[in-house]
This record gives C-alpha cells, structure tokens and sequence, in this order.
C-alpha cells in the first residue's frame, strides 16, 4: 500500500484561490456598475415624464390658442378684414401646434413606459393602460 499525499503543488491552490476572489471582486464590481447605470436610467426616465407632462400641457395650450387664433382669423375674412392667406397661415398653425402635441403625447407615453419598466413594474395593466390612452 502506498500512500501519496501532495506536500507542495507549486502554488496551484494559492493561484485558484487568488483567482477566485478575483472573480468574485470582479463580479462585485459589475454588478455595482449595472446597479448604479440603472439608478441613473431610473433617474432620467423619471424626470423624462415630469418634463414630458409639461411639454404635453404647453401643446394642448398651444392647440386651444391656435384654435381660437384660427376662429378669429376666419370671422376676419368673413367680414372682410383678413385675407385668404391670413386664414390658411392660421389653418398651418393650427396644424403644427397638433403635431407637436401628438408628438409630446407620443413621447410622454414612451418615456412613462421606460419608466415602469427600468422600475421592474411594467406588466400587462400597465400596456392596458397605455393603450387606453392611445385611443
């Protein structure tokens, strides 16, 4: 019978040994990366929205003036006072205040969207909720 036990390895376990808690400080140190770039993406879709429900309320702001600009405009021309032109200038800016409000109803549902789902909290009453809007 013979026995045979390893006295010195040449610093093979040290090397594993060393090396795994390398990896384990390496992996640490990914995670604290991915965390911390989620904190951030959280942090700017958030304020994303809050801008984003600002820009949609300046729009429809927008909207409702360029409407009355356009009323005004028209009973202008029916009584003379305002041209044709007048008219359809009002009409184009009528047109580009409800593109842009579209456009900012568009990106506000978009940024709440990222939102949700950088907070781990968008699931199907969330889409529900959101194509509701859509309507």
């Amino acid at each position: 019978m013979v026995l045979s036990i390893p006295i010195f390895s040449g610093f093979a376990t040290q090397s594993r040994v060393r090396q795994a808690i390398y990896n384990r400080e390496s992996a640490r140190d990914v995670l604290e990366q991915n965390r911390r770039a989620l904190v951030r993406s959280t942090r700017n879709a958030f304020h994303s929205v809050l801008s984003g429900i600002a820009s949609v309320e300046a729009n429809k702001a927008a909207v409702v003036s360029s409407k009355s600009s356009l009323d005004a405009t028209q009973a202008g021309y029916e009584v003379g006072t305002q041209t044709i032109v007048d008219v359809l200038l009002a009409q184009q800016t009528l047109f580009l205040s409800q593109s842009a409000y579209s456009q900012a109803r568009y990106t506000l549902l978009l940024n709440r969207l990222l939102l949700a789902y950088d907070g781990g909290k968008l699931g199907y009453p969330q889409l529900q909720e959101i194509n509701a809007l859509l309507q």
